[in-house]
This record gives C-alpha cells, structure tokens and sequence, in this order.
C-alpha cells in the first residue's frame, strides 16, 4: 500500500522584507559602492592635482626670484631678500613662506625667517631645477608639522657646491587645506547621492515590480463571479507575458470546470424536483388517523425534511439561474412596504419554530417602490429574513425597517445574536460559506446569502453586512428607487450575475 503524504505549502515569512524593499537595499548599495570608488578616485586625482598645482606656483615663483637676485647690484638683505619674494611669489597660495640665500661657503647671506635651515640640510636640498621635495622646516612651527613643507633649491652663479644657493619653501599646510575642502565636499555629496540613489531605487524597483503586482492582483481576481472575464493586465512585458499566458489559460479551465459544475448542479436540481414533489405530497395526503404518537412525529418529520429538500433544490436551481447571467423578466413596479410583509407572513411559522419574534419597520411618509422581478425580489427577502431567524436568540426579535434614502430604496434585517465572526465578513456572500458560531440553529446550504445577493446585483443593487455595537449583526439591501411614476425600466444585469 502505498502510502500519500500531503505536504503543507510554505508560509511566507512576513518578517521579511518585500521584493522592492530588496531590490531598493541592493540599489543603493550598489550606488554607494560606485560613488565611494569614484570618491576615492576623485581625491586622490585632486592631491595629485593640487601638489602639482602647489609645485609649480613653487618653481615658477622660485625662479622668478632667483632672476632678480641675478640682476640684483650690491649686497641682499633680509629685506632686499623679502621684498623680492613678495614681489615674485603669488600671494595665493603662498600667504606664508621662506626665502633663503645662501654663500658658496654655506653661510646664509639673507633670509626671510628665522631661523634658517642649516647649510647642510640646504646642501642635501640642491638638486636640478624644476624639482620639489618634502621637508621639515623648523621657521614654520606647527604648520609644517602638521604636512611637510614643499622646498625647492635653485644654483646662482654655477654649479651647486660652487656657487650661491636659493632656497624658497612653503608650508604643505595649504596644500592640506584644500584637500579637506574636497573631502568635506565629497562627504556632503555622497550622503545626498545615497538619498537620491534610494529614492531613483524605489521608483526604478516600483516600476519593475508593477506588472508582477498587476498579475497578483489578477490571480487574486479569478473569483467564481468573475471567472467569465478575461485576465487583463495594463503592463504586460516581455518578462510577464508566458504568465499571464498561463494565468489565461488557467481562468480558461476553472470556467469551463465551474459551467460544467452549474450545468450538473441544474441537471441534477431537475431530476430532483419531481421525486421531492411527489414524496411531499404522499407525506401531506398520508392517512395518519390509525397511526400512533411515535408514528405521526415519523410523518411530520418526512414531511419537514422534504420541504427542506424541496428549499434546496429551488436554491440550486435559482443560483444556477443567477450564474448563468439570464436578464430579469417580468419587471414591474412593486411596493417593497408589500413585499416586506408577504415574506414576514411567509416565514412566521419558521420565526415560531424558533420563538423569535419578526417587527417590520415600515416607510410610512412615501411607500418606496422598485422595477423588478417580485418572485426574485421575494426570495432575496425570505432569503435574509429566514438567515436571521436562524441565528437569532430564543425569545429575542428580529427588525425589518423599510426607508427611502435619496435615490435608494434600503431595506435593513437586524438580529439580536452574538454578531459575525470578523473572519468571515468579507467572505459571507461567498456560496457555501456558513458562519462557525454556536448560535446557529437547524441546517443551513450556505446558498441563501449568495443568491440574495446575486438577485440584488441582477437588479442594480448590492447587499452588505455588518456588526451593530450595541449586540447582533445587520444586512442592508440597497436598490435602486424609480425617480418618477412611469413605465418600469429593466435592470441591466452585472457582470456578478
């Protein structure tokens, strides 16, 4: 024997962060990821810029001077030295700096600031023209430091050794400081980028997103009422069009399987009718004078449940009916104040069997009319009346209230039970659902609800249900009232029915 497992599906974690917040979360990091790379690319290309920016001011102001002291007659002093350097080197960015000149034998002839690198380090320095070094330079205190002073050193008069020496150096300090003005931009415009880059990533996510949500919505839209409809997505894209082939062609087959289902359910719901018939008439003609008690109960009890057989053959049939999307016939104007109390009257002995006590509420200023087929009408009332009774309290009431409000006519039947379960509010007109609750008396086919609302929607109304706060549960029939006296019109069948 071989034996069946039945697996459970997989529940979804709702912890877990949705598709788009994903595909957002990887967006973004990919984009920082990207900006911090081009970050780092972007600062060290602009140190390299900014060095050889800071260089080559250094070298061409160095020279400068070195020109004027060549053509300079007599002896150069501190001043002389300090004039020329101002003179020669940019102010920006050159706010501070040091010129030094020093003698063959390595002594210093003029400086700009004290004190001097010694001769040795000066000769260290000496290189060929165009070239700057990093260096130490005791006259800039904490500014050199904090980044290493840019020095450059230029021969006056002949070879370096052999002649005098020009030092000209500036604190790398302001080479630093517009580095940090990079930075400090850099880290202004990646938090924006990063704001910018989630927001692009939820649009972008949203936009990728929507025809599979469009396609969730249409799987979630293959209802039996409206199976018949063909699946339609606004924004079918290469990616989604196989499924919403296959969502097609799924919607194609639950429809052929739910008309055949009707197809049986009627054919089926005609054979029955005779049989039932004629059992009920042989129960109600029965002799029973010679029977005894236990006897006579027996009888009553047939002839119950064959009036409940015969109920539920009708309902099968009138929902068939409905689904099949046949118009309404036989329209005409009726008195919904009438049709109240022909279907109170109608289920009295049901309301006695139950002792629950039916009150009509009736409209009393103007008796509200409505274009419909009475019979159809008449079912959908029994239909929410008899619902009531059934889950009503013993000893309690039932109220059925008639109104006019604005261009609808509103009929409310109120219990006095324990209410509705909140799970099953949204799924109660919904065929074969019965609410699981322990006030339920005596057998029920979940029909009744669905084809009370099917005949509203056949005729341009709707039913809905509710909780009262003050104890029971209320369904309120909306329909469509006549503007005028005049020839009633047909109700346009919906898309439900």
């Amino acid at each position: 024997m071989t034996a069946h497992i039945k697996t459970q599906p997989p529940v979804p974690d709702r912890r877990r962060l949705s598709l788009r917040a994903r595909m957002t979360l990887w967006i973004l990091a990919i984009s920082l990821v990207i900006q911090l790379a081009v970050g780092v690319a972007v600062l060290l290309y602009q140190r390299a810029a900014v060095i050889s920016y800071f260089d080559t001011r250094l070298l061409l102001g160095a020279s400068s001077i070195a020109s004027s002291l060549a053509e300079f007659r007599g002896p150069v002093t501190d001043e002389a030295l300090g004039r020329m350097a101002a003179e020669r080197l940019p102010e920006l960015p050159f706010q501070r700096f040091l010129a030094v000149l020093y003698r063959p034998d390595g002594t210093v002839e003029a400086t700009t600031l004290r004190p001097p690198p010694a001769p040795d380090d000066a000769r260290f320095w000496s290189s060929p023209a165009g070239s700057v070094h990093s260096g130490t330079i005791a006259s800039f205190g904490s500014l050199s430091a904090h980044e290493p002073a840019r020095i450059t050193t230029i021969a006056l008069g002949g070879p370096p050794g052999r002649g005098r020496v020009l030092l000209v150096a500036a604190p790398g300090q302001i080479a630093a400081s517009m580095l940090w003005l990079a930075a400090r931009a850099l880290m202004v415009v990646v938090p924006v980028g990063a704001v910018a880059s989630g927001l692009a990533g939820w649009l972008i996510a949203g936009l990728a997103l929507r025809p599979l949500k469009e396609l969730e919505d249409v799987a979630g839209s293959l209802t039996p009422e409206a199976i018949d409809a063909p699946v339609a997505a606004r924004h079918v894209t290469t990616e989604t069009a196989e499924v919403h082939k296959q969502l097609e062609d799924a919607r194609t087959r639950l429809r052929a399987a739910l008309h055949a289902q009707d197809r049986f359910i009627s054919n089926v719901s005609h054979e029955l009718k005779t049989p039932v018939a004629v059992l009920l008439t042989e129960a109600q003609t029965l002799d029973q004078s010679g029977l005894t008690g236990d006897q006579r109960t027996f009888v009553t009890s047939v002839i119950d449940e064959m009036r409940r057989l015969g109920r539920m053959v009708e309902s099968f049939l009138t929902l068939t009916q409905l689904r099949a999307g046949k118009a309404v016939t036989n329209v005409r104007r009726c008195s919904v104040n009438d049709l109240v109390m022909e279907s109170i009257a109608a289920c009295g002995g049901m309301a006695r069997q139950y002792s629950v006590r039916v009150e009509p509420h009736l409209e009393e200023e103007a008796d509200p009319g409505v274009d419909g087929n009475t019979e159809l009408l008449r079912i959908m009332v029994d239909n929410l009346i008899r619902n009531a009774i059934r889950f009503a309290p013993g000893q309690s009431r039932v109220d059925v209230s008639v109104t006019r409000v604005e261009s609808a006519c509103v009929v409310r039947v109120r219990d006095m039970g324990l209410g509705l379960p909140p799970e099953v509010i949204d799924k109660l007109f919904d065929r074969y659902t019965e609410p699981g609750t322990a006030s339920s008396r005596g057998r029920g086919y979940g029909l009744g609800l669905s084809i009370a609302q099917g005949i509203a929607e056949l005729h341009g109304g709707k039913i809905s249900a509710a909780n009262e706060p003050t104890g029971g549960s209320v369904f309120e029939v909306r329909l469509p009232a006549p503007n005028a006296a005049g020839p009633p019109a047909t109700p346009a069948p919906t898309a439900v029915a």
